[in-house]
């Protein structure tokens, strides 16, 4: 996983993970009461440590240390935090963790 990943990514990333909870969470429902239970504990898990390792190199890019994934843990501000890594956009030029994702995924196309 890269260090800083721009807002664009951020939401694919983020899509796919709702998408792939989606399907876990029907498939439990079509599976039954006591396994159905205990993949959707697993599914609810999975959700929420890859949301945290997806906000980690948002928060990156923001400019902003990883401990700010503790922010999701306080009720209704998280709503807010959240907002934030889906609105603002990059922080313009290197930082301390790495250069800017725009200019990554520039390079690249030019590469090929």
């Amino acid at each position: 996983m890269p260090k800083r990943i721009a807002r664009l990514e951020f939401c694919r990333y983020y899509l796919v993970n709702i998408g792939l909870f989606i399907v876990l969470f029907c498939t439990s429902i079509a599976v039954g009461d006591p396994v159905g239970s205990v993949v959707r504990g697993a599914a609810c898990v999975g959700v929420v440590a890859l949301n945290i390792l997806i906000a980690i190199p948002r928060f990156h890019d923001l400019g902003k240390p990883s401990s700010n994934v503790l922010l999701f843990l306080i009720p209704f501000y998280n709503a807010i935090v959240f907002a934030r890594l889906f609105l603002r956009d990059s922080q313009l030029g290197p930082n301390e963790y790495g250069n800017q994702p725009v200019k990554r995924i520039l390079r690249v196309a030019l590469q090929k």
